[in-house]
């Protein structure tokens, strides 16, 4: 199941995001968590993430909305990347959310609607089909902040191709 989202921060970072779904950070004995899901539960990961991931940072740099690390960001200008596992709903499915953020004026960006589209349609309409590869690691990310910056190095990076992503 993939979702197609918002995503919302208080830095207002613009980024198009990936995040499965799951309340880790949870106690079983919490209440309700606000966000949908089970306290301290996580459903299993889409294995689509880390190739989504990859696929729309390369999709945004083509289209030129990718944000360059060594100047100052501008109003196109976004960043890719995978987003801690942080709530719901509960699925026994694999999962994920696939998102534009940060702020009201970023949600309505035709030009990042568009990258995702393109991902979307490719990887579920493409010319061959996508089932899972093999992989030789599975990445699953502990500490850290929110965003998951060097989980995104290593999936992007020369080996990346055979890494798959799981809860962050």
């Amino acid at each position: 199941v993939l979702f197609l989202s918002r995503h919302a921060s208080a830095s207002g970072t613009r980024c198009l995001t990936v995040h499965p779904i799951g309340n880790p950070r949870l106690s079983v004995s919490d209440q309700e968590p606000k966000l949908g899901g089970r306290a301290g539960r996580c459903p299993p990961p889409s294995s689509r993430m880390a190739r989504l991931l990859k696929a729309v940072k390369v999709r945004a740099a083509q289209v030129g909305l990718l944000h360059n690390s060594e100047e100052v960001q501008g109003p196109a200008d976004f960043s890719v990347c995978p987003e801690a596992t942080h709530h719901g709903p509960w699925l026994s499915t694999p999962a994920c959310f696939v998102e534009i953020g940060s702020a009201d004026d970023d949600w309505g960006r035709r030009d990042a609607a568009e990258v995702w589209v393109d991902v979307l349609m490719s990887e579920l309409f493409g010319d061959e089909i996508r089932e899972a590869t093999e992989t030789d690691v599975v990445l699953i990310a502990v500490g850290g902040g929110h965003y998951a910056p060097k989980v995104m190095d290593i999936i992007s990076g020369p080996k990346g191709h055979r890494v798959a992503l799981g809860h962050v």
